[in-house]
């Protein structure tokens, strides 16, 4: 099971990168062939810098979602079921997304992005939600 969650972890930061990266700049200028090579390297390093922040937001989902487990397991055992959803999802899509069109990828990569995203906002105000409750028992 953890190899199967660290394979869809895995190929989730692949889509949560390329869809950060599908969004546009709005300061994007004409690139003379001069700048092509500057530029491709620094698409490369904002690229690598957003897959980084996009593996580090969902692990930290996880992480909390590991943290619920402790506080409330019925919580636990509901946002598990939809994290666990969710990842199959995504990993069922990685497996045709090479098959889809630009216009297609980028409008599903921003839709599982979004849904990433709600959960684990979801996950994250539930466990600081049980640990005030805990917090606040102890009175």
């Amino acid at each position: 099971m953890k190899t199967l969650l660290g394979r869809v972890l895995s190929l989730s930061f692949v889509i949560l990168a390329v869809s950060c990266s599908n969004i546009p700049n709005k300061s994007e200028t004409v690139i003379s062939p001069a700048n092509k090579g500057i530029d491709a390297e620094l698409n490369k390093k904002i690229t690598q810098e957003k897959n980084r922040a996009s593996q580090a937001e969902l692990l930290q989902c996880k992480n909390n979602l590991d943290n619920i487990k402790v506080l409330d397991k019925k919580a636990y055992d509901s946002y598990s079921v939809r994290f666990n959803a969710l990842m199959s999802e995504v990993k069922n899509y990685l497996i045709i997304r090479e098959n889809v069109n630009n216009a297609d990828q980028s409008t599903v990569d921003s839709m599982y992005k979004y849904k990433s995203d709600k959960l684990c906002s979801e996950i994250s105000n539930s466990m600081l939600s049980a640990l005030l409750k805990k917090g606040e028992a102890l009175k």
